[in-house]
């Protein structure tokens, strides 16, 4: 027969073995949380737009322009020296505060890689709906834009915004959800003559975005 005590040594591990997994399982318990992401689809748009060039403007028989899915599209015969200035009326059209980044430029020469150019941008606003200033979109016409326009400053006598410029959600009566962009298009060199297509796209990134907890 088994020494009583070396019989105590062997039980003994063996109840005390259920005891530690049970508190092991209490110490170690935990919740699991789950969390949704919610982002609504949210966008920017190019609510209006001119295009003044001394070569040609928007509706003449030497552009051809488009605005479909917020990209400008614009087609021509260029040449070195060539410039033309792009208004745009910018609107976030969704539920968040927008970004608005630099405008991206697409362009189709023929001949291919015939030109060198650059574009200056300049921002005004963001404004309410009657929050505009006419001095940088209602009073710029085809008639005296050059003498309202300059290269390197943009719309003369007013001040630009420095990029980023944030766009609030409509409603337009109240939030500060438009905004005004002025980019001076110019070719530097290149042949005589040559096509050149031209796509601005205007792109924009939510600020804030809303996490929501599930029970």
């Amino acid at each position: 027969m088994l020494n009583r005590k070396i019989l105590a040594l062997i039980l003994l591990p063996m109840l005390l073995a259920p005891l530690m997994s049970f508190s092991y399982a209490h110490v170690t318990s935990f919740v699991v949380k789950k969390y949704k992401l919610h982002i609504q689809f949210s966008y920017l748009d190019i609510e209006s737009y001119k295009i003044y060039s001394p070569w040609g403007s928007s509706g003449d028989d030497n552009i051809t322009d488009q605005l479909f899915d917020d990209t400008l599209y614009i087609n021509t015969t260029v040449f070195p020296s060539w410039h033309a200035w792009v208004g745009l009326v910018i609107k976030n059209n969704g539920i968040f505060n927008m970004k608005l980044e630099e405008p991206t430029y697409q362009i189709i020469m023929t001949p291919e890689d015939s030109a060198t150019w650059n574009a200056n941008e300049f921002y005004y606003g963001p404004y309410t709906e009657a929050g505009f200033n006419p001095l940088v979109w209602g009073d710029i016409t085809g008639d005296n834009y050059q003498d309202k326009l300059d290269p390197d400053e943009g719309v003369i006598g007013v001040e630009s915004e420095d990029p980023p410029v944030y766009l609030e959600p409509p409603p337009a009566s109240r939030n500060k959800c438009k905004l005004i962009m002025w980019i001076y298009l110019h070719i530097v060199e290149g042949p005589d003559d040559f096509i050149m297509e031209l796509s601005i796209i205007i792109t924009g990134i939510m600020t804030d975005v809303s996490w929501v907890e599930e029970p």
